[in-house]
């Protein structure tokens, strides 16, 4: 007797079957869904920087205040 023959008489997809492959592909897509959303908080870099008092109250335009209070050379911790 093969196993080809068995499966008949057990049965080709249960409730078992079902529940035994939900449990072992649910826990293994979890991960996947992590990876593909990191691309949503990683790939983007927002624009920041300081908001100096004394530039704010000043006849410049935005891009002026950006040019004086950023930073333009880059320090390592």
């Amino acid at each position: 007797m093969e196993f080809d023959d068995i499966l008949p008489k057990l049965g080709q997809f249960g409730r078992y079957q079902k529940f035994v492959y939900f449990m072992l592909c649910i826990p293994a897509s979890l991960p996947a869904v992590f990876l593909t959303f990191n691309q949503v908080f990683m790939s983007a870099t927002p624009e920041h920087w300081c908001e100096i008092p004394e530039l704010k109250d000043t006849n410049m335009t935005l891009q002026q205040r950006l040019n004086l209070s950023i930073s333009r050379q880059f320090r390592s911790l």
